[in-house]
Order: C-alpha cells, then sequence, then structure tokens
C-alpha cells in the first residue's frame, strides 16, 4: 500500500530506498521531490527535475565568505522545517508555476 499526503490540493507519494526517502509530485512537464538522506535525517532538499531529467534544487542558497547569504532558491528558508512544513512550501510553489 502506497502512502500519500495531499496539501493544498497538490497530492505526493510517499518513496524510499537503501538510501533516501523522499516525497514526490509528478506533473506533465516536471517532477517535485523532498528528499532526504537517511545518513542526514535533519536535512532535506527539494527537487525540481524535468521530463529531459535536468534538475533544479529549490531549496539551498550560496553564502560569502562572512556567512551572508548572497543567492537563494525560491524555497530557501532560514529554519529547519518539519516534513509537513517543507511540503506546505512546496504545493504552494507547484500552485503557483502550474495553476
Amino acid at each position: 500500500m502506497s502512502q500519500t499526503k495531499t496539501i493544498k490540493g497538490i497530492t505526493f507519494q510517499y518513496g524510499e530506498n537503501k538510501s533516501q526517502r523522499y516525497w514526490e509530485h509528478v506533473r506533465e512537464k516536471q517532477t517535485y521531490i523532498l528528499l532526504q538522506p537517511k545518513a542526514l535525517p535533519t536535512y532535506w532538499s527539494i527537487i525540481q527535475f524535468d521530463k529531459k531529467g535536468n534538475c533544479k534544487t529549490l531549496n539551498c542558497a550560496i553564502v560569502d565568505k562572512q556567512g551572508n547569504v548572497v543567492q537563494k532558491d525560491p524555497l530557501y528558508c532560514f529554519h529547519e522545517l518539519t516534513v509537513d512544513g517543507w511540503l506546505n512550501k512546496l504545493a504552494d510553489y507547484i500552485r503557483e508555476q502550474n495553476y
């Protein structure tokens, strides 16, 4: 039986393999994945794949030598979020991109 969560009308399906857990939402042109490496249980990465397999990270930032954020992705957050918190942010982003 597969596990799903629907948040703000967006349905995510849970999956896992030996090295990671993930929540996935597949659209016609893109796939969105909230990914957690099992070795790093507090780290989540949000990735968007297009149909050609090109990926774009959506929640990372680049910092300068002083630790200041100089560039950030659209879903970057200064605070660690729960799974549901990240899925809420991702659901909002998907709705903005596709509706």
